[in-house]
C-alpha cells in the first residue's frame, strides 16, 4: 500500500470542566447568550459556554467562529483552528481532527494532533486512535518525548484496512487514548519484527536427543538439517532484522519441532533488542546453567557470541546426546561443554559420540560439525564465529553429505552395471561356442541387453 503510516483521529472527541460558577451559569442559559446566533451551517444549537461574538462565550477557549465562506457555513474552535461537529451541553465536543501522514509519498508531513495544554479540554475516552499501516507500529507520546501508548499492525494483502469503519488489526490497528490526555504526538517505526505464536505439535528438540523415540528416531540427517534451521534463526536475529535481537536463552527444549519436523525458536521471554552500533548488553545474568556463556556469567555483559555459545552447547547435545549438565553422583556433576571440549583436546572425540551419529554419519562430517562446536565453545568469546558463519559452514557441510551420497549412488549404479554386463558377455560368447553351425546367430554379434560399462 503507498501509506506506509497513517493515523486516524478524523472525528475527535473533547472533554471540557468547568468551575462550580460557570456551570451554574450553564444551567441558567443552557442555550445561547441572548442575542447571540445559536447555530453555524449544519451544527445547530452552540450552546453556552461555547458562543459566536463577542460577549457570546465564557473566555478565549470557548469562541466559535462561524466561517461563511463556506457552503454551508461551517463553525471552528478559535483556540485550536478545528472544525466543530457537534456540541453536547453535558461536556463533549465533537471536531474534525487532521490525518496524520508519517513516511507516507506525496501525502502531507509534520501534522500533529491539537494540543489542549493549558485549556479546559482533554482528549475523551470515546476516541480510538487509529493507524492504517502494512505491518508498522504506531505510537502515542508525550510532548516530552515518552511513550503513553500504541498499537501494531498485521501485514495482510489480500485484505482491505477498514470495514464499515472498523479496524480488525490486518493493515490496521486501534486503541484507546490515556484518559484525561491533553496532549500528545504521534510517530511510525516500520519493519517490526512480530512474534508469531503457533501451536507446535511435535514437542521439543530435547525430547528426541534424550529420549528414545521409535516411532522417529533423530537421525543424521535431520540433526544436521535442524542445527543449520537454528542457525538461521539466529543468523537473522543477530544481523538481518531491522535490529538485532539476542535471544538470551538458547538450548534444546527452546527449539520447537512442527509438524514437519522442521525446527522453531521460541520462549523470547529474556530476549533484547539493541542499538545497530551496539556490542553488548549489561543486565542481570539470565538463562539456563549448562548453556550460559562463562564470559557473560562473570561480568553481566552479554553479546551475540554469548547466543552463539549456548547454540555449540546444542550442537554437541546433537553430538554425543548427552544432556547439557550429567549428576555422576550427590556431590558431582559434569558440564557437557567442558567435558566435550576436553575430549577434542585429548583426541577423544570418537569415544563420546552418539551411537546413531557413529552409525550414520562420516567421520569427515562429524569432524566438521564438532570443529564447529569446538570454536563456538571458545572461552573468549572474540574468538567464536558469529551465527552468520556457523550457519554457513553448516549448510556448506549439509551440501558435501548431499554430495558425497550422490556419488555414493552413483557408484553403486556403476558397480551393478559392471557385474550385469559381465554375465551377458559370456552368455554371448558360450552360446557361439555350442552351435554346431558354423554361421554365428545374433547373440554371437551383441548380447540380448545392451550395457556399458563406465
Amino acid at each position: 500500500m503507498d501509506t506506509v503510516g497513517r493515523f486516524l483521529l478524523h472525528i475527535t472527541f473533547f472533554l471540557w470542566s468547568m468551575t462550580a460558577v460557570e456551570i451554574a451559569a450553564t444551567l441558567i442559559a443552557p442555550v445561547s447568550m441572548p442575542g447571540c446566533p445559536s447555530y453555524c451551517g449544519q451544527v445547530n444549537q452552540i450552546p453556552y459556554p461555547f458562543g459566536i461574538g463577542t460577549g457570546c462565550y465564557l473566555d478565549d477557549w470557548f469562541q466559535i467562529i462561524c466561517d461563511n465562506s463556506t457552503s454551508p457555513p461551517k463553525p471552528f474552535l478559535n483556540s485550536t483552528g478545528l472544525e466543530v461537529l457537534e456540541i453536547n451541553i453535558e461536556g463533549t465536543l465533537k471536531v474534525a481532527s487532521p490525518v496524520t501522514f508519517s513516511n507516507c509519498s506525496h501525502k502531507p508531513s509534520g501534522r500533529q494532533t491539537a494540543n489542549l495544554e493549558g485549556s479546559p479540554f482533554v482528549f475523551s475516552q470515546k476516541n480510538r486512535f487509529t493507524s492504517m499501516s502494512c505491518g508498522g507500529i504506531g505510537l502515542m507520546t508525550s510532548l516530552s518525548g515518552s511513550t503513553i501508548g500504541g498499537c501494531l499492525s498485521i501485514c495482510d494483502d489480500t485484505s482491505n484496512a477498514l470495514r464499515n469503519n472498523s479496524c480488525s488489526g490486518l493493515n490496521c490497528c486501534q486503541t484507546t487514548i490515556p484518559s484525561s490526555l491533553s496532549a500528545f504526538r504521534t510517530s511510525f517505526e516500520t519493519e517490526v519484527p512480530l512474534l508469531v505464536y503457533e501451536f507446535i505439535l511435535n514437542g521439543t528438540l530435547s525430547q528426541y536427543i534424550h529420549h528414545q523415540n521409535e516411532e522417529f528416531p533423530l537421525t543424521w540427517e535431520m540433526r544436521l538439517r535442524v542445527s543449520i534451521e537454528v542457525a538461521g534463526a539466529l543468523s537473522y536475529l543477530h544481523s538481518a532484522a531491522s535490529f538485532p535481537i539476542y535471544h538470551r536463552d538458547i538450548k534444546s527444549s527452546n527449539i520447537l519441532l512442527d509438524e514437519k519436523y522442521r525446527a522453531k525458536v521460541a520462549d523470547f521471554g529474556t530476549s533484547r533488542s539493541v542499538a545497530i552500533d551496539q556490542t553488548h548488553l549489561t543486565t542481570r545474568v539470565h538463562g539456563t546453567f549448562g548453556y550460559l556463556d562463562p564470559e557473560y556469567f562473570q561480568s553481566s555483559k552479554f553479546t551475540e557470541k554469548s547466543d552463539v555459545y549456548s547454540f555449540g552447547v546444542v550442537l554437541a547435545e546433537l553430538l554425543t546426546g548427552e544432556k547439557p549438565v550429567s549428576v555422576l553422583s550427590s556431590q558431582e556433576s559434569r558440564s557437557l561443554a567442558t567435558y566435550f571440549l576436553l575430549s577434542m583436546e585429548e583426541n577423544r572425540l570418537f569415544d563420546i559420540l552418539h551411537a546413531r551419529v557413529m552409525k550414520e554419519a562420516g567421520k569427515d562430517e562429524i569432524m566438521a560439525v564438532a570443529n564447529l562446536a569446538q570454536r563456538c565453545l571458545n572461552l573468549n568469546g572474540k574468538k567464536r564465529p558469529t551465527m552468520k558463519e556457523v550457519a554457513a559452514e553448516l549448510e556448506a557441510i549439509q551440501l558435501s553429505v548431499k554430495f558425497s551420497n550422490v556419488q555414493q549412488k552413483f557408484a553403486e549404479v556403476h558397480y551393478v552395471r559392471s557385474e550385469i554386463t559381465e554375465p551377458w558377455d559370456v552368455v554371448s560368447i558360450s552360446t557361439a561356442s555350442c552351435m554346431d553351425s558354423g554361421t554365428g546367430s545374433s547373440l554371437d554379434v551383441q548380447p540380448l541387453l545392451s550395457f556399458k560399462s563406465f
